[in-house]
C-alpha cells in the first residue's frame, strides 16, 4: 500500500500532467487554450488592482481553471477521437461537438461571473 504513495510516483505524475499542458498549450490546437489562461492571467490581475476579498479572488481563480480543465479534456477527447476515427464520422463530429458545447457553457458561466465581478469596479473607475 504505501509503495502506491511514493513520492517518486507523485513526482512522475506532475511531470506527464506538466507535459500533457505543455504539449497542449503549444500545439497548434492549443490556441483556445492561449486565449483563455491570457483571459485568466487578466482576471487576477485585475482581482488583484480591485484588491477583491478572499472569496471574490477564490472566485476568480476557480473559475479560469474550471475553464482551463475543461479545455484541456475537449482537446484530449478531440485528440482521442482524431486518433481512433481520423476519417469524418457521425458519431465522432457529435463527441466533438458534444465536448465542445461543454467548454462553451463553462465560458458562459465564466462570463456571467466576470461582470458580476468586474463590472461595478470597472463602472466605478470610469466614474458611472
Amino acid at each position: 500500500m504505501l509503495k502506491e504513495h511514493h513520492p517518486r510516483l507523485h513526482y512522475n505524475s506532475l511531470t506527464h500532467a506538466w507535459r500533457g499542458f505543455y504539449t497542449t498549450v503549444s500545439s497548434t490546437s492549443g490556441r483556445n487554450l492561449r486565449l483563455e489562461i491570457t483571459l485568466a492571467v487578466f482576471a487576477l490581475i485585475f482581482a488583484y488592482y480591485f484588491q477583491f476579498d478572499l472569496l471574490k479572488q477564490v472566485t476568480v481563480i476557480t473559475t479560469a481553471l474550471l475553464v482551463i480543465g475543461f479545455e484541456m479534456f475537449n482537446t484530449a477527447l478531440e485528440e482521442i477521437v482524431n486518433a481512433i476515427h481520423p476519417e469524418r464520422h457521425p458519431l465522432a463530429k457529435a463527441a466533438k461537438d458534444a465536448s465542445a458545447t461543454a467548454v462553451f457553457i463553462i465560458c458562459v458561466l465564466a462570463t456571467i461571473v466576470g461582470l458580476y465581478l468586474f463590472l461595478p469596479p470597472f463602472l466605478n473607475l470610469f466614474g458611472y
